[in-house]
């Protein structure tokens, strides 16, 4: 009797055994999913592009006269001073190898003051020769009428005649000072082409017009260069320094002038933080190097803080800019990648006690790494991130584990 009492109680446990593992094999198995969690932290939506580094105000340097400009003492980023220091050295150029026309007409010059001159020399001598025929007239007659035997009016006549003559005298010495200066102005003219200057001569001295540092030197070698040529570029990197940064138009409308800017990726360890001090009104194409053309709009960007934070910046140099369109020191946020669309309602799928449950929430602000939650989850609360399309309220998850 005993014994088959325990072949039924085998019997059943067997049967208990089979009826659970037909039930496990029926029960479905949780999903798994990524997961991360609601935060509270700093969130900013901006605006990211290339741009470079350059000088706002720069100075070109040109020759003030046409010459021979000696070599440069002055190197791309040697530091000049205003006043001071002397860029180079411009030597006039030789004129008779420049223009044999205007060397003949200054000889031509030259001789037609030189027969100006003798032509007024001829005449003092003539107006000195008639002086003395009026001063002896003078006197005979005033001897005359002294004695009687000439008249009144022949006495002023002669009177008049040698004040005539002395008059006529000093316009022609005045005339002879005249002509000696045209011939010393057409002799000198003339000394311009048939004297240039010698080897020693210093020259013109270009001085650096600002305090800063040269950028650029258009003419490194000794040559001969017309007056107007610029010869090299000045700026003041430290002071003057600024960000240029090429927007797409569609992003360049939706900044505004003092937003702050971030500029990473310019080889110092921290950002540096600047504010945009002007939108360029007209854009430009751009044509990429799969021949898309893009509308570019120029943003220009001021420093903030000291100098000093970015020793070692240049002009030229590629940075990358962070236009900050908005931000808020304390979002809640979760990643995007954990929102779906149900309709007309954000979604997504918190986790709790191993099952997911739907929710829908406000979202706000989108970086495209974070979502801001108007109203969502509070922050430490797991979502599931890239829900599947099966996924359903209610339904059995787990974490996928890191292969």
């Amino acid at each position: 009797m005993a014994g088959k009492v325990t072949r039924r109680i085998l019997k059943v446990a067997v049967l208990a055994t089979v009826a659970g593992g037909v039930a496990l094999s029926f029960r479905p198995s949780p999903e798994l999913v990524d997961l991360a969690e609601v935060t509270r932290a700093p969130m900013q939506l901006t605006v990211d592009a290339e741009g470079k580094t350059n000088v706002h105000d720069v100075f070109t340097v040109s020759t003030p006269i046409a010459g021979r400009i000696l070599r440069l003492g002055v190197e791309v980023g040697d530091p000049v001073e205003a006043g001071k220091t002397v860029l180079a050295r411009i030597l006039p150029a030789d004129p008779a190898l420049l223009d044999m026309r205007a060397r003949k007409q200054a000889i031509k010059t030259v001789i037609g003051a030189e027969a100006a001159l003798r032509a007024a020399q001829a005449e003092v001598s003539r107006c000195e020769a008639e002086l003395i025929v009026a001063q002896s007239d003078l006197d005979r007659t005033r001897r005359l009428h002294e004695k009687g035997n000439a008249t009144h009016e022949a006495l002023q006549r002669d009177e008049a005649d040698a004040r005539s003559a002395e008059a006529g005298l000093e316009t022609a010495k005045a005339t002879v000072i005249m002509r000696k200066a045209d011939l010393d102005r057409s002799r000198a003219e003339l000394e311009r082409f048939d004297a240039p200057p010698s080897p020693g001569e210093d020259g013109v001295a270009l001085k650096a017009p600002i305090t800063g540092t040269v950028l650029k030197v258009m003419e490194e070698s000794e040559t001969i260069l017309a007056a107007g040529t610029a010869v090299l570029d000045l700026g003041d990197v430290r002071n003057d320094l600024e960000v240029t940064v090429p927007l797409l138009s569609a992003d360049a409308v939706k900044v505004k002038l003092g937003m702050p800017v971030l500029i990473c990726e310019w080889g110092g360890e921290a950002p540096l933080t600047g504010r945009i001090v002007e939108i360029a009104p007209v854009g430009w194409t751009k044509t990429t190097a799969l021949g898309v053309e893009e509308q570019r709009v120029d943003i220009r960007v001021a420093f903030d803080g000291d100098e000093a934070a970015r020793a070692g910046l240049g002009a030229g140099y590629r940075i990358e800019a962070r236009v900050i369109l908005w931000s808020d020191p304390a979002a809640l946020q979760v990643p995007s990648t954990a929102l779906v669309r149900d309709g007309g309602a954000w979604v997504l799928f918190t986790v709790r006690e191993g099952r997911a449950h739907r929710r829908e929430v406000r979202r706000g602000r989108d970086n495209g790494v974070d979502a801001q939650l108007l109203e969502g989850p509070d922050p430490g609360t797991p979502v599931v991130l890239y829900p599947p399309p099966g996924l359903a309220d209610g339904m059995p998850v787990a974490e996928r584990q890191a292969e």
